[in-house]
Protein backbone atom coordinates (compact mmCIF):
# COMPACT_ATOMS: atom_id res chain seq x y z
CA UNK A 1 0.00 0.00 0.00
CA UNK A 2 1.00 3.73 -0.35
CA UNK A 3 2.83 5.45 -3.63
CA UNK A 4 4.86 3.46 -5.48
CA UNK A 5 6.28 5.92 -7.85
CA UNK A 6 6.74 8.98 -4.71
CA UNK A 7 4.64 11.10 -6.75
CA UNK A 8 2.08 11.56 -4.48
CA UNK A 9 1.21 12.93 -1.32
CA UNK A 10 3.47 12.83 1.75
CA UNK A 11 1.25 10.95 3.43
CA UNK A 12 1.36 8.23 1.23
CA UNK A 13 5.12 6.89 1.18
CA UNK A 14 6.39 4.77 2.28
CA UNK A 15 4.98 1.83 0.22
CA UNK A 16 4.53 -0.71 2.36
CA UNK A 17 2.70 -4.38 2.36
CA UNK A 18 -0.65 -4.81 4.45
CA UNK A 19 -2.26 -7.75 5.49
CA UNK A 20 -5.97 -7.79 6.12
CA UNK A 21 -6.93 -10.07 8.57
CA UNK A 22 -10.89 -9.83 8.19
CA UNK A 23 -13.21 -11.00 5.03
CA UNK A 24 -15.07 -8.32 3.42
CA UNK A 25 -16.62 -8.04 -0.06
CA UNK A 26 -15.87 -6.97 -3.14
CA UNK A 27 -17.71 -6.24 -6.25
CA UNK A 28 -16.76 -7.28 -9.50
CA UNK A 29 -17.87 -4.18 -11.27
CA UNK A 30 -17.96 -0.30 -10.58
CA UNK A 31 -20.48 1.41 -9.09
CA UNK A 32 -22.15 3.55 -12.46
CA UNK A 33 -23.81 6.67 -11.82
CA UNK A 34 -26.91 5.13 -12.39
CA UNK A 35 -26.50 2.95 -9.44
CA UNK A 36 -25.63 6.01 -7.14
CA UNK A 37 -28.03 8.19 -8.69
CA UNK A 38 -30.72 5.95 -7.63
CA UNK A 39 -29.22 5.45 -3.98
CA UNK A 40 -28.83 9.06 -3.92
CA UNK A 41 -32.97 9.57 -4.57
CA UNK A 42 -33.94 6.93 -2.24
CA UNK A 43 -31.56 8.80 0.94
CA UNK A 44 -32.56 12.02 0.08
CA UNK A 45 -28.53 12.92 -0.96
CA UNK A 46 -27.25 15.25 -3.43
CA UNK A 47 -25.85 13.78 -6.37
CA UNK A 48 -22.40 13.58 -7.71
CA UNK A 49 -21.39 15.63 -10.66
CA UNK A 50 -20.31 14.07 -14.04
CA UNK A 51 -17.94 17.25 -14.42
CA UNK A 52 -18.89 16.85 -18.44
CA UNK A 53 -17.95 12.61 -18.72
CA UNK A 54 -21.26 11.92 -19.16
CA UNK A 55 -23.57 9.79 -16.48
CA UNK A 56 -25.49 6.48 -16.89
CA UNK A 57 -23.53 3.39 -17.03
CA UNK A 58 -19.81 5.09 -16.84
CA UNK A 59 -18.68 4.89 -12.88
CA UNK A 60 -19.60 7.41 -10.55
CA UNK A 61 -17.13 9.60 -9.07
CA UNK A 62 -16.60 12.71 -6.87
CA UNK A 63 -18.50 10.53 -3.85
CA UNK A 64 -17.31 11.10 -0.12
CA UNK A 65 -16.15 8.58 2.05
CA UNK A 66 -19.05 8.75 3.89
CA UNK A 67 -21.43 8.51 0.99
CA UNK A 68 -19.83 5.28 -0.21
CA UNK A 69 -19.94 3.72 3.78
CA UNK A 70 -23.68 4.69 3.45
CA UNK A 71 -24.00 3.03 0.17
CA UNK A 72 -22.17 -0.05 1.04
CA UNK A 73 -23.79 -0.29 4.30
Amino acid sequence: MGDLLQSGFENESPAHLVNISYDFLISKYQTTFSEFDEFCKETRRERSPDNGWGKRERPVTFVSWWDAVEYCN
